[in-house]
């Protein structure tokens, strides 16, 4: 069978055929691959330097005696005076060209010396409104508003103190009121006096504070007033107390007062 395809034309060219193929394609990509020679890439030409020598020559302009005009000879006066004549003086020359330049610098110059600021016909600032109208009420509306929230600052300032010496002399006035009384009765008003308070919120600190403070004002639990001078001595106490309330009252009113304009402030101050 080897031998019938060996001894086969066809077949055989078409090996010869193909393994010239196989070859060729293996010989281009060998020889694509291969490395070369690397060549320097220039970015800029170089001039030549003859090509500059001519350009050089041509810009160049002949240098040639200049004659001098017939203006010159005759001495015409017109023609020294014209800026860049050969025959006028140097000085002439540098101050027609200096006086050219400055009028050519500033071509929108405008003399303001006799501008008078007052005769200016635009409008002065303190003329326009700037600010809208709004703003300006809404403005005026907020000063008026702090001037008050500043007044009643004021007054609940002078309340305050005021309060704190009524409140001392109240205290002052229940010392010596249980002062009157015997031992035990004071010691249960004390008692009373701190459970109240427990009650209402107010803090143990806050409370031994206010023991401390009566303590201060001359309360004990060691001084015994014999019965009939606490009797005759409590009547004179009650009368004070009944004298010292109308201003306790009115303090409190005032305080009342207060708050209410406080919280209606605040309620306007919700809208700035």
């Amino acid at each position: 069978m080897l031998s019938n395809i060996l001894t086969n034309r066809r077949i055989l060219v078409g090996l010869v055929f193909l393994i010239g193929i196989v070859g060729g394609t293996l010989l281009y990509s060998w020889y694509v691959r291969r490395p070369g020679p690397i060549e320097p890439v220039t970015i800029y030409k170089t001039i030549d330097s003859k090509v500059s020598e001519a350009q050089k020559t041509t810009a160049s302009p002949p240098t040639a005696e200049t004659t001098q005009p017939s203006c010159c000879e005759s001495g015409d006066a017109l023609c020294c005076k014209t800026p860049g004549s050969p025959c006028c003086a140097s000085s002439n020359v540098s101050d027609a060209t200096s006086e050219l330049s400055v009028q050519d610098s500033t071509p929108l110059s405008v003399d303001t010396s006799n501008v008078d600021p007052i005769e200016s016909s635009s409008p002065l600032l303190s003329e326009e409104r700037v600010v809208p109208d709004h703003i300006v009420q809404e403005a005026d509306r907020f000063i008026e508003w702090k001037k008050k929230n500043d007044a009643l600052a004021g007054r609940r300032k002078a309340h305050r103190e005021n309060f704190k010496g009524i409140k001392q002399e109240a205290n002052k006035r229940f010392v010596d009121f249980l002062m009157l009384r015997p031992i035990e009765a004071r010691r249960k008003s004390i008692d009373s006096l701190k459970s109240k308070l427990r009650r209402s919120g107010v803090s143990d600190t806050k409370i031994s504070q206010i023991e401390q403070n009566l303590y201060a004002l001359g309360l004990d639990f060691e001084t015994e007033v014999p019965a009939e001078e606490a009797q005759a001595a409590i009547s004179e106490v009650i009368r004070e107390i009944g004298d010292f309330m109308p201003a306790a009252r009115e303090n409190s009113e005032i305080g009342a007062q207060i708050l209410k304009e406080q919280k209606e402030l605040d309620a306007i101050s919700k809208d700035f």
